[in-house]
């Protein structure tokens, strides 16, 4: 069966949309805890007050009261970095005999398969994309630094307190009960960020998670089962992580995650793990944190043909064009964003081994 030229472009256009709404591959634990929002600013606008959790004091009948101000709100504003992975259509077999020609038609089963292409290609710059959301997530998580190939870092300044190395004599693997550096962990969450709840995701790295389990104080205390305040089972895979249970440390409940994933490290070639295996993670139940997009560049084109850029917003812009000038057809993705802790006392990351 054979489809003309025009509907065959339509055709193509359409899949591209359903590209976009389809559920990739890339795992995004770490990401999901940041809430999605988009713009078409070139920066990004985050506000934040810092509470003290006061309590209001009483006065004498007749006064005018304790006056309040809320001065305390802090604004900042971030340029995202820019994202654009492409590819040149122009390789691809059958481009001849889709685009070489103005009318026409062409056969079903060709479109089909340059069609195919096409969406496992975008697909493939689409996770890209996302895995370098999952990794701007674990590097503000573990240091509050999201780097930059150019070096020009963005540093969420992190309390020195929230990142700590627990030294020798208190790693998980000396003999130590554990619980005492979760709870520390979840003591700083909620005095010096606020954190309401008393609910704690920790995530822990690949040896982190082993130590945990084969620590003799942890052991004995997951034992006792005349009263049930632990709860270690199979683990059970929840949006990419690993769920192993929950646990009671002094008054917080605890869940305990592990995140086995790797990426490929762009400069080095070398897989690495998104968590370092030797480091604990603390955050929330509900963490008020942001990857936030500013918008992309698109080419326009007004009533007259004059061409023009506008910027778009989206977590994904996919768009084609010709250069004439390198006789290139290129199909690219775009994307500006930022992992934002904004609420960044609520995080704290601990090095639980030597």
């Amino acid at each position: 069966m054979n489809i003309s030229i025009v509907n065959a472009r339509g055709f193509i256009r359409k899949k591209l949309v359903e590209l976009y709404q389809e559920n990739p591959i890339a795992t995004s634990f770490l990401s999901s805890f940041f809430k999605l929002s988009t713009s078409t600013s070139l920066t990004v606008s985050i506000e934040v007050e810092r509470a003290k959790e006061s309590v209001a004091v009483d006065v004498v009948r007749g006064t005018e009261g304790n006056r309040n101000s809320f001065d305390t709100f802090s604004e900042k504003q971030y340029k995202p970095p820019y994202y654009r992975e492409y590819f040149d259509a122009t390789d691809l077999s059958f481009y001849d005999r889709l685009f070489g020609q103005s009318a026409g038609e062409v056969d079903a089963r060709t479109l089909a398969e340059w069609t195919q292409e096409i969406s496992r290609r975008y697909r493939t710059l689409q996770n890209m994309i996302l895995r370098r959301k999952e990794l701007q997530a674990a590097q503000v998580l573990q240091t509050g630094i999201v780097e930059l190939v150019n070096g020009d870092n963005i540093d969420f300044k992190r309390k020195g307190a929230s990142i700590v190395d627990l030294g020798g004599g208190s790693y998980w693997s000396d003999s130590i009960d554990p619980l005492t550096s979760i709870q520390t962990g979840c003591d700083f969450s909620r005095q010096e960020g606020k954190a309401q709840g008393g609910l704690f995701n920790m995530i822990l790295g690949s040896a982190a998670i082993s130590a945990l389990l084969n620590n003799d104080d942890f052991i004995k205390k997951a034992n006792l089962r005349r009263v049930d305040l632990m709860s270690i089972n199979t683990p059970q895979t929840v949006s990419d992580g690993k769920l192993h249970g929950e646990i009671t440390v002094g008054s917080y409940i605890v869940r305990i995650w592990s995140y086995p994933e790797f990426y490929t490290h762009p400069s080095t070639g070398v897989s690495t793990a998104y968590v370092d295996p030797k480091k604990m993670i603390l955050v929330p139940e509900n963490p008020i944190f942001t990857m936030a997009h500013a918008g992309v560049p698109v080419t326009m084109k007004n009533d007259s043909g004059d061409m023009f850029m506008r910027p778009m917003a989206g977590e994904f812009v996919f768009g084609d064009y010709i250069d004439q000038r390198l006789e290139k057809h290129i199909y690219d993705v775009k994307s500006a964003f930022v992992a934002i802790p904004t609420a960044v006392d609520t995080v704290y990351t601990a090095k639980v081994l030597p």
